[in-house]
């Protein structure tokens, strides 16, 4: 979940923000109420095509040394995941400790294989596609400029993406392992749409044949809201909404909001006893979490958690 540049060449856009801002609430609604996975589905991919796009643009600006950028994401990305995980551990004792709830039993639960390190999974995630992605850089530029590539490339995806889908729905494998092998289509589909960044016509075409064939496969069964994300990236990349004083902080936000919801929710419901399923606590979810992450913002705070 990277902050988008806004050097010199290409411009901030606003709308990546504010999107960046109604996915992450539509994730704290999935992980407080769980009452529409497609939704949250959609949302989880927005994440991860805007990790591509933003990934190989800054990589093509800067012409960093590959051990340079290597080192440069390890730092942004696992020093989060390591913090983070060990606060969520430190949570889990203090609540066992209050609720008299078995810490091992949940500490179990938490760790893959039976557990995904709750929302965390994101991060070391995130670190393998920037690498993996770091990797193929060395051998291609990202840019398809023939049609007959374009058709080739957009067939492939889309075999190996209904192929991932029907999979998913067969096979028994660890919940972390399984969230890596349902994103894998967002990660295909954003290095799809940056390949033809130069032309917005086919960007347009491309997305719009994604998200149709994203009906097709609902019709058959195979749902996944993931397939509508690249039209909704493209149409941001092409509307830039109005920008205000706040809302590169909102960018910055949404990621806080995704590193504090998890704690945030078990405090809601073992210190003030209010269900997450409920309205009540879903508002609660939504107040708290951004007032954590505001308080994130804070230099002295901000520097001990990124």
């Amino acid at each position: 979940m990277q902050r988008q540049s806004s050097g010199s060449h290409v411009p901030y856009n606003p709308t990546i923000d504010y999107l960046r801002f109604i996915s992450i609430l539509i994730i704290v609604h999935f992980h407080a109420v769980s009452p529409n996975g497609w939704l949250a589905q959609g949302a989880v991919g927005y994440f991860e095509i805007a990790l591509v796009w933003f990934f190989l643009s800054g990589l093509e600006r800067r012409r960093q040394p590959a051990l340079r950028a290597i080192a440069d994401k390890t730092r942004r990305l696992m020093y989060p995941f390591l913090v983070w995980s060990a606060l969520q551990i430190l949570a889990k004792y203090l609540q066992s400790v209050i609720t008299g709830g078995d810490f091992i039993a949940d500490l179990l639960s938490w760790l893959p294989p039976r557990g995904t390190f709750a929302q965390l999974w994101f991060l070391p995630w995130a670190w393998f596609v920037i690498i993996i992605l770091l990797i193929l850089s060395s051998y291609l530029n990202f840019r398809i400029k023939s049609n007959k590539f374009l058709f080739i490339y957009l067939i492939i995806f889309l075999a190996i993406s209904t192929y991932i889908l029907k999979l998913s729905h067969n096979i028994n494998i660890a919940q972390i392992f399984y969230n890596c092998l349902i994103y894998s289509i967002s990660i295909m589909s954003g290095i799809l749409i940056y390949c033809i960044r130069d032309n917005v016509s086919k960007m347009v075409l491309v997305s719009v044949v994604i998200a149709a064939y994203g009906v097709v496969l609902q019709w058959l069964g195979l749902t996944s809201s993931q397939f509508w994300v690249p039209l909704l990236i493209v149409g941001a990349l092409l509307v830039p909404l109005p920008e205000f004083r706040w809302t590169r902080r909102l960018g910055q936000m949404s990621m806080d909001i995704y590193l504090v919801h998890i704690l945030v929710l078990g405090a809601i419901g073992s210190v003030l006893g209010i269900p997450t399923n409920t309205t009540p606590g879903v508002l609660l979810a939504f107040v708290f979490s951004i007032a954590a992450a505001a308080v994130m913002q804070i230099p002295a705070v901000g520097k001990f958690v990124h």
